[in-house]
């Protein structure tokens, strides 16, 4: 019987075609450009990332310190541009030669002593993000004057997102230095054979410490494309969620709703988490457009009468506007297409704090804001777990505990938090593990 030969590129190929047409029959606007666009945008940041893992794979390596690396990269533009003031495009230069520094030290460390590159690297994660707190302090980074950056994440070239050109122009680069170079072969070489590339003249440890060189290079280069902010669409009108803190921000989310065919309906309310500059910076913008602002005390008295420590967090002058709203624990509020919004006392982070409780298209949607954070960092099951910030003047433990372990018994569908990724699946679960992190600082603090 002839024997039926495996291929994994086509394979690949024809599991994708059954998830465009499985989501294609599920969704009759999957296909449209604007939701394609929406999709390539989203994978952006995990793609340029990727292709940089793609050299280092090939290899026979990997490289788990991405994540930290990114979080390295961020935090160093935060310190070099917010805090001592230099230009944000030299301080970005910077930061993306720590991230190559990092991955020149993963490479030496790996081809010199033959260490597992798992190892290795997820040492070296540890490390980073030990030297990332020390630098941040645990506190929000902020940058001045940085208008010009913004356009990485934020701006448009005719209909088409920056961060979408800069993800495809890496791909060329990758696939050109994959398919017609030299070193892109020795890659494919060390990967099937490393002896046998040894043997054949390739420098075998250079090539490997080359492949960690571009993989750092283009976690560097992922700075400054990643941004959120949360828009719903509630049938005859607009509701946000947050309403960030810049213009950049703003027009964004102005952009995001023309993309999307939603900028003919207006935007009725703005539900706030909490008063802090990158969450309510931009109230004054939604009370000149006649939006309606919900934002409980005492961080509605923040936003109306001036707010310096998030002034002095941010370093950036605070503009104060009118909050139209107070929410008592409990209220929902009802829109036309039959979507509810609650208001959910959460007090921790500020001791303003709420979380709202979104009931939409047969969902529970969890708008948790600052309270703790997922993504798919962890090594060990695929979404990590991080409180959020713990150093606000109002900010106290047993509230932030007590609100979390309100948060995982509230059987939500999903989860948005206030930074990072949106998060579908079992929202008690990460809820409760977050819950469980601050239990355990409470009672360290009470030993």
């Amino acid at each position: 019987m002839k024997k039926i030969k495996f291929n994994q590129t086509l394979a690949i190929s024809i599991a994708l075609i059954l998830l465009v047409i499985i989501f294609s029959v599920a969704s009759p606007v999957f296909l449209s450009a604007k939701n394609l666009m929406t999709l390539i945008r989203q994978v952006t940041v995990l793609g340029i990332v990727a292709i940089g893992m793609t050299f280092v794979a090939i290899t026979g390596g990997v490289d788990l310190s991405v994540g930290a690396q990114i979080s390295l990269v961020s935090v160093m533009v935060g310190l070099l541009n917010g805090r001592l003031g230099l230009n944000i495009w030299v301080s970005a230069l910077i930061a993306v030669l720590c991230a190559l520094i990092v991955s020149a030290i993963n490479g030496c460390v790996i081809v010199t002593t033959n260490i597992a590159p798992m190892i290795a690297t997820l040492g070296m994660s540890q490390v980073i993000e030990g030297i990332s707190y020390m630098i941040s302090g645990g506190l929000p980074q902020s940058l001045k004057n940085a208008k010009s950056f913004s356009v990485l994440g934020q701006g448009y070239l005719g209909p088409i997102p920056v961060p979408v050109i800069i993800f495809f122009v890496i791909a060329l680069i990758g696939t050109y230095i994959m398919n017609k170079m030299y070193i892109g072969r020795y890659f494919f070489a060390i990967g099937s054979n490393s002896e046998s590339a040894r043997l054949s003249g390739i420098n075998v440890r250079l090539t490997k410490f080359s492949a960690f060189l571009i993989c750092g290079l283009f976690t560097g280069i992922e700075y400054g494309i990643n941004s959120s902010m949360y828009a719903l669409d509630t049938g005859d009108s607009i509701v946000l969620l947050d309403l960030g803190y810049n213009e950049a921000q703003w027009k964004r989310m102005k952009k995001t709703l023309q993309e999307e065919g939603l900028d003919k309906k207006p935007i009725s309310h703005a539900f706030l988490t909490h008063g802090h500059f990158d969450h309510a910076g931009n109230v004054f913008r939604a009370n000149a457009e006649g939006i309606y602002v919900v934002c409980a005390e005492p961080d509605a008295s923040l936003i109306e009468n001036g707010n310096p420590e998030s002034e002095a967090l941010f370093n950036t002058k605070w503009i104060c506007g009118k909050v139209d709203e107070r929410p008592v624990d409990g209220k929902v509020w009802h829109f036309a297409n039959g979507t509810t919004v609650q208001a959910l006392a959460a007090p921790g982070h500020t001791s303003g704090t709420y979380m709202y409780l979104i009931e939409a298209d047969g969902k529970r949607i969890l708008f948790a804001g600052d309270m703790f954070f997922v993504g798919p960092q962890s090594p060990d099951d695929g979404v990590s777990v991080e409180l959020a910030y713990m150093g606000s003047s109002d900010f106290t433990l047993e509230g932030f505990v007590s609100t979390l372990k309100k948060a995982s018994e509230l059987h939500c569908d999903v989860l948005l938090t206030g930074h990072y990724y949106t998060y579908y699946g079992d929202v008690d679960e990460v809820a409760h593990r977050a819950y469980e992190q601050a239990l355990a600082i409470l009672k360290e603090k009470k030993a």
